[in-house]
């Protein structure tokens, strides 16, 4: 592979590193922040669980709509049943008036007007009868509506209470998956620099082995050149050794050698 190409690829990965381990710092301020977000929402909802407690109770609860829903029940038999009364009430006062009018008709000495007294007095008092037990049947509307009322407003306690707590158990849960999602982050962070990291090593490892071969190369080179050199020297040396050899040698008294 080309020397140029592998440094580039060098220096990018070494970039990408360091952006990452940046992100790594990143994100473990994140999580130290997190967990202390998370843990002190499990403290509230721990303190919240111990102080409300009471209004906690979904048995407790159940418990309280069924006996809201049975003083209904009761409050709607005491309704129809007031309204029965008052039809019955509205006959008898009719009845009251008509009589009362056949009353007046008679002659008040005869046996007939003595009897229709009677028959109007004894619807009178029926009719009393009647109002007294319609108040009787309004208190006790009016205890089943008090009765209800206090059922709905514990009911109501609870449901709030209930609610605020799971809210915050939702925010506890969102908090925890903020940190799952940060650990995979870092997770996936970590290994992408181990395998860069990897990378990086091999690429070094193919520049090592490309200098190492270029200062093969070098030195091959350099041999050659003093090999060459050292040829050219030895070249000139016996050249000179011939020249030196055709030239006149003297005798020992002066005279050149005859060759």
């Amino acid at each position: 592979m080309d020397k140029e190409k592998l440094l580039q690829e060098e220096i990018q990965l070494e970039t990408d590193n360091k952006t990452r381990y940046g992100s790594l710092d990143s994100i473990k301020s994140d999580l130290e922040k997190g967990m202390l977000m998370w843990t002190e929402q499990k403290q509230k909802i721990h303190a919240f669980e111990t102080e409300k407690g009471d209004f906690l109770d979904h048995l407790k609860m159940a418990c309280l709509q069924a006996d809201c829903e049975r003083t209904r029940d009761k409050m709607k038999l005491r309704k129809k049943e007031k309204l029965r009364q008052e039809l019955e009430l509205r006959q008898q006062q009719r009845d009251n008036l008509e009589t009362e009018m056949r009353l007046m008709e008679l002659d008040e000495d005869t046996d007939k007007y003595a009897e229709i007294e009677e028959q109007l007095a004894q619807g009178k008092r029926k009719e009393e009868s009647l109002e007294i037990a319609i108040q009787e049947i309004d208190v006790d509307i009016f205890t089943f509506q008090q009765e209800e009322h206090e059922f709905n407003r514990q009911v109501n306690e609870m449901e709030i209470v209930i609610n605020e707590l799971s809210s915050m158990e939702a925010t506890e849960t969102s908090l925890q998956n903020q940190l799952l999602n940060l650990q995979k982050k870092r997770e996936d962070i970590v290994s992408d620099i181990k395998k860069h990291t990897q990378d990086l090593v091999n690429i070094q490892l193919k520049l090592v082995k490309i200098s190492r071969e270029e200062a093969v190369i070098a030195i091959e080179k350099k041999c050659e050149e003093a090999v060459f050199a050292i040829k050219m020297k030895m070249e000139h040396d016996l050249s000179s050794l011939e020249s030196l050899s055709a030239c006149p040698q003297l005798l020992p008294n002066g005279t050149p050698m005859k060759l």
